[in-house]
């Protein structure tokens, strides 16, 4: 299994490869700083929260015909908000 440097590395490679952006460009649409995956390559670290935000956003921005890469892990979807009916109490009803 990949650490997680090289998973997000891995992402940002595939994804260039599949849409043409770079991995500044999408670095700072997620995290507001162009140089992450500079320092990542560098071998700083970053928090977990970071670290799952660009996972997160990579499964929700991955192109449709590319496959996801082997060896990373490919984190859920959240909705973006709960369901009302899911938010009741249960003696609401």
């Amino acid at each position: 299994m990949m650490d997680y440097r090289q998973q997000l590395l891995t992402l940002a490679a595939v994804y260039r490869g599949a849409t043409g952006r770079s991995e500044a460009r999408v670095a700072t649409i997620v995290h507001s700083q162009g140089t992450f995956f500079n320092r990542i390559r560098a071998g700083k670290g970053c928090s977990v929260d970071t670290y799952l935000k660009f996972k997160e956003w990579f499964a929700a921005n991955w192109p449709p015909a590319t496959l996801w890469p082997q060896g990373v892990d490919r984190p859920g979807i959240m909705p973006d908000a709960a369901d009302p009916a899911d938010t009741q109490p249960a003696d609401a009803a």
